[in-house]
């Protein structure tokens, strides 16, 4: 299994003593490699690998199943993303993407709110639903699974976000000055996800695609 964009790796110390086989993450952060590994290490985990990398990088086949849990969305260019992880895939292997998805044609308003998202949380292109789709597709993918999680999520009523998300833009402009501000962006971004989320500018969404057995796809192997 390989984790694109694994963070500390918790998904996979929660996953790995489940489900069994090998496992690898990667992630742009030495100190996020350097924990994840302690952790696995400390819970003797040694089927746990995390690893500094990208997940653009040509990547080692063979791979059951490779997915990426709210990390491919801030990919500048998703769909060779998808090529280049599938590319990574055995043949009959799964790759799932977990992440928030902006609807296609949102009116100006939300689309407005979109471009903030986006913005604050360094997601230069985040898929609609239609584009992760057209991208498996094109990497020769098969959609197996689709599933909206939003039902599971629990945005803070807009009341209460409206006045934190004047305060954090407010704050991030004056940091901005100082080249500062990073930190309430991604406040900035997050509370305004929450409102996307609510009324429906934003799915989060998983969905899963296979790489069929055919002549095709022993290009992993």
């Amino acid at each position: 299994m390989l984790d694109a964009g694994c963070g500390y790796g918790a998904t996979m110390l929660d996953l790995a003593p489940q489900l069994g086989g090998q496992w690898v993450g990667f992630t742009l952060s030495e100190v996020q490699a350097a924990r994840g590994n302690a952790e696995a290490a400390a819970r003797a985990l040694t089927q746990i690998s995390v690893q500094v990398g990208s997940y653009d990088a040509p990547l080692p086949g063979g791979h059951d199943w490779i997915y990426g849990i709210e990390s491919l969305i801030h990919s500048p260019d998703p769909a060779a993303t998808i090529a280049n992880l599938a590319q990574a895939l055995a043949p009959g292997g799964v790759l799932t993407v977990v992440d928030d998805m902006p609807i296609a044609d949102a009116p100006p308003e939300q689309a407005a709110r979109i471009a903030l998202f986006k913005r604050c949380w360094r997601c230069p292109v985040a898929p609609t639903r239609e584009g992760w789709i057209t991208a498996m597709q094109a990497a020769g993918l098969t959609v197996t699974h689709e599933q909206d999680l939003t039902p599971l999520t629990i945005p803070r009523p807009a009341a209460e976000l409206a006045p934190m998300i004047a305060a954090r833009a407010r704050e991030a402009r004056f940091k901005r000055l100082f080249g500062l501000g990073y930190r309430s962006e991604a406040d900035l971004g997050g509370m305004t996800l929450e409102t996307l989320l609510a009324d429906g500018g934003v799915r989060y969404r998983v969905i899963s695609a296979r790489l069929e057995y055919n002549a095709k796809s022993h290009r992993s192997v």
